[in-house]
């Protein structure tokens, strides 16, 4: 057997406000399957296999060896905490953000909106270092402008709180969402408001 802890969407909260545009631009991530170990990941991937079709990726919150020395994040040299102002969903100052050399706007990273337990936000940073530090503005045109100021040193990745996903100033995501009602998300929450 193997053993799992949930979705990343049951460890998911954020403020209701946010729901919708973390649902949307983390339609894929929600559902990955949180395990406890690699062993957990690959008996469940042998599971999966002799079951006929079925693929799931797995978020593995133990880890093998030891996190990277080398910066994950070397992309993000040129961004400056600016504490003067603005505070994220959760009322902390130190997540927003603003860049120096390219954009005016401020702005939070994904991460700091998640509210994730410890172990699984670090194992949330190594596996998507790029989504984790994602900057979320206002809207399409800021999150194509964040997302190019990555100066040449990696892809970065911005997300705005009307849906679309921008990466290094060249991919762009978007559209109507098809689905109607309520999400996994804001589910989650009016049950644990019952």
């Amino acid at each position: 057997g193997f053993s799992t802890l949930g979705t990343l969407a049951d460890f998911v909260r954020v403020a209701p406000e946010h729901e919708a545009m973390i649902e949307i631009t983390l339609r894929d991530e929600l559902q990955y399957v949180v395990v406890p170990s690699f062993d957990d990941a690959l008996r469940a991937i042998d599971y999966l296999k002799s079951e006929g079709p079925g693929r799931a990726t797995f978020l593995v919150i133990g880890q093998i060896y030891d996190a990277p020395a080398v910066d994950p994040f070397p992309y993000l040299h040129n961004i400056k905490i600016d504490s003067s102002g603005a505070a994220d969903g959760n009322g902390d100052h130190s997540s927003v953000h603003h860049s120096d050399r390219h954009s005016p706007f401020r702005y939070q990273t994904l991460d700091s909106m998640l509210s994730l337990k410890p172990d699984l936000a670090e194992a949330f940073k190594l596996a998507l270092p790029g989504l984790a530090k994602a900057s979320v503005v206002d809207d399409a045109a800021q999150a194509i402008e964040a997302s190019g100021s990555s100066n040449g040193s990696g892809p970065y990745v911005s997300l705005a709180r009307t849906g679309e996903r921008a990466i290094a100033g060249r991919l762009v995501t978007g559209g109507s969402v098809s689905e109607k009602g309520a999400g996994v998300l804001a589910l989650k929450r009016e049950i644990g408001e019952l």
